[in-house]
């Protein structure tokens, strides 16, 4: 499926026959009828397929959900998933806060581009990463870092005001 609303996660094992038609009816939907078709399901199902699909999908699906179910299928996925669909649920419906992902792709500003690369083959199983975010211990942004860049020298440091 090369579907845009459906989030990719390579670590995921291939899913199931069920788990694929349940994904394929959700994008259908308009999310109330979603949340009723997966309501059906348990709530094992009902995180599996949520974490297939996008944020802003998810977020949708699960404002239809009783709060408690809601709570017990957050309960079932990745933390930093769940963390993040939370997060997601506190912005306005049109805003793009509703259609993040949890940050994959930080990198400290002094680790070298190798230790980079290093740490970007255990990361890209978590989801695609189209760019590096360099960040300080408080995590707040100090430059973008664009992949095709780590392929020039293993041996520089990763600083935000660099320009190559």
């Amino acid at each position: 499926m090369n579907d845009p609303s459906i989030a990719s996660d390579p670590a995921a094992a291939q899913p199931d026959a069920h788990v694929l038609r349940l994904i394929s009816e959700a994008l259908r939907r308009a999310p109330p009828d979603a949340a009723t078709l997966l309501s059906r399901e348990p709530d094992h199902l009902i995180a599996e397929v949520l974490s297939r699909l996008r944020p802003h999908l998810v977020v949708e699906v699960l404002a239809e959900l009783p709060e408690a179910r809601r709570d017990a299928v957050m309960s079932l996925v990745r933390p930093e998933l769940g963390e993040q669909w939370a997060v997601n649920q506190t912005f306005p419906e049109d805003s793009v806060g509703r259609l993040m992902d949890p940050p994959i792709g930080l990198f400290d500003p002094e680790d070298t581009v190798a230790r980079a690369v290093e740490r970007l083959r255990s990361m890209v199983r978590e989801g695609p990463i189209t760019y590096g975010y360099v960040v300080d211990p408080d995590e707040r942004l100090q430059g973008v870092l664009v992949m095709r860049e780590l392929r020039r020298d293993r041996h520089v440091r990763l600083r935000a005001d660099q320009r190559q």
